[in-house]
């Protein structure tokens, strides 16, 4: 160890040390260090449309769940036309500051008088003697970031659920919202006269996983490893794009500490392949 010195480092050791250190840094800021980084263009990125995919299913869990429990069943009557809520299908999820919004579509039907099949959009609905495909129910519904708190008090203090408000908006033309609350929750409970909606703690998670990466925090989505390898390169290489950005002071101390680090390695990466010209 007494005849131990830098300049006897081999260039390719100086080289995989550098590079080694680009997933080193990685790790620290995508474990280390979540929601400290500010990423200004997640929401152009391809890869959540795989995440958006899921939330929908998610959603679409939570609003037969959340039906199930209040009405104790799946097929609910609506003004003499009934739906049956394991049919609701939701599309275009959409997320800003503090919501998330998407569109749903649920089939209804009135009465006929024979069996039949009802065929729409590709898919085929099979419609039993007294059933007849009415127009379907569907609006855009927003749910807010906002906690319910009243909830609590007027309903039940439940640690396993999480009480939303939503609204709705572009309802076709047959229904309104007194009816479209039949999907989400009854009429006796609306809290200063706004809707609610019911949501297991894990469910909701995701959905706030969603508005975060809307506001430039995209923690907890896929490819977020990815992400801050990507910026650990730009960091190291002291190009920084800009496009990812440290929020917090330990974030930027040991963003620059990369940086000063990969300066330092790329002098005596330079350094050790000077030594071994000179010799020559």
């Amino acid at each position: 160890m007494k005849n131990f010195r830098l300049d006897k480092i081999q260039p390719n050791h100086w080289g995989a040390i550098y590079l080694l250190l680009i997933p080193f840094y990685a790790v620290i800021y995508h474990w280390c260090l979540p929601k400290q980084f500010y990423h200004s263009t997640v929401t152009l990125e391809t890869v959540l449309n795989k995440d958006k995919e899921v939330l929908k299913d998610i959603i679409r869990e939570e609003i037969i769940s959340n039906h199930k429990f209040h009405f104790d069943k799946t097929v609910s009557v609506i003004n003499n036309n009934y739906f049956d809520i394991n049919e609701i299908e939701i599309h275009d999820i959409k997320g800003n500051s503090n919501s998330v919004k998407f569109d749903f579509f649920l089939p209804t039907y009135g009465i006929q008088e024979k069996d039949s099949v009802f065929e729409a959009d590709g898919m085929k609905f099979k419609l039993e003697k007294g059933a007849e495909m009415m127009q379907p129910m569907a609006a855009t519904v927003n749910i807010s970031d906002e906690f319910c708190t009243e909830a609590l008090d007027t309903l039940t203090d439940n640690p396993v659920f999480i009480y939303k408000y939503i609204e709705y908006s572009k309802i076709n033309f047959n229904y309104d919202s007194t009816m479209i609350d039949q999907i989400f929750w009854n009429d006796e409970i609306h809290i200063q006269g706004r809707s609610i909606m019911m949501f297991r703690k894990k469910a909701w998670e995701k959905l706030e996983s969603f508005i975060n990466t809307m506001n430039g925090i995209p923690s907890d989505m896929s490819g977020n490893y990815w992400r801050m390898f990507y910026f650990s390169s730009m960091t190291i290489t002291t190009v920084g794009f800009g496009d990812i950005v440290p929020l917090t002071t330990l974030a930027r101390l040991i963003v620059a500490s990369e940086a000063i680090l990969g300066i330092i390695i790329i002098g005596l990466f330079l350094n050790s392949i000077a030594s071994k010209l000179t010799k020559k």
